[in-house]
């Protein structure tokens, strides 16, 4: 029986909206706290060996992983189909379309229609992110690899996983803590989420329980945007 591992983590900390960048930027960095989480993750994952790294291509998910694997892993390859579902511009909302989004995004099964400020749709996120893990699940050359992602790819990866691979959706209420690690066994033609949204620096989440929009809504109240 042929088993297989993918060690999946959302990117540290980042702050969308320290600059007039668009919510999920390629360019925002890890803040100090982010790069805190980072080695809280490097701890639990020393000595892993992984045949590969592969990340979104983005500053928070290129930095998350050399934090994690430090100088023993070259290269860290850039998957763009990994990256975060495309945000609208939340400028060109009203204050209560956008506090709308806030509400809603990511409760319960969302639907295909449904988009991040007006961005990019559930239903496309979820096109690229099932063909890219079908094309690694077909892929027999690694046994190992860890993929540094986000939190909205990160659900369309565990909802995919959830459903053996056989079904397209999106859980939302699969929560993704910054820098959180999950872990999907491949099993032959079969899946098994293992582990899921463990927090190694605050793992009851006792220090924080808001969820992904709560504190995208809280970012972006203290930017003054």
């Amino acid at each position: 029986m042929a088993r297989r591992r993918l060690i999946l983590m959302r990117h540290a900390e980042t702050d969308y909206f320290a600059e007039p960048h668009i919510v999920h930027s390629n360019d925002t960095p890890l803040t100090g706290q982010g790069r805190v989480q980072a080695r809280a993750a490097a701890v639990v994952l020393e000595g892993l060996a992984f045949d590969r790294v592969v990340t979104s291509g983005t500053l928070r998910t290129m930095e998350t992983a050399r934090i994690v694997v430090g100088d023993r892993f070259e290269p860290i390859e850039s998957w763009a189909e990994f990256r975060e579902i495309e945000s609208g511009s939340l400028a060109s909302l009203s204050s209560t379309a956008r506090n709308e989004v806030f509400d809603s995004f990511l409760k319960g099964v969302a639907a295909p229609d449904s988009t991040l400020f007006g961005g990019e749709t559930v239903g496309e996120l979820l096109d690229r992110i099932t063909s890219t893990m079908e094309r690694l699940q077909r892929d027999d050359t690694w046994k190992s690899i860890l993929l540094v992602s986000h939190g909205v790819a990160n659900r369309a990866i565990l909802s995919w996983a959830l459903m053996n691979g056989k079904k397209k959706v999106l859980f939302g209420n699969l929560e993704q803590a910054f820098a959180c690690i999950n872990i999907v066994d491949f099993i032959d033609h079969d899946l098994v989420v293992r582990l899921s949204n463990y927090c190694p620096y605050d793992p009851l989440f006792g220090d924080d329980q808001r969820t992904t929009m709560e504190r995208l809504r809280a970012q972006f109240r203290d930017s003054g945007s």
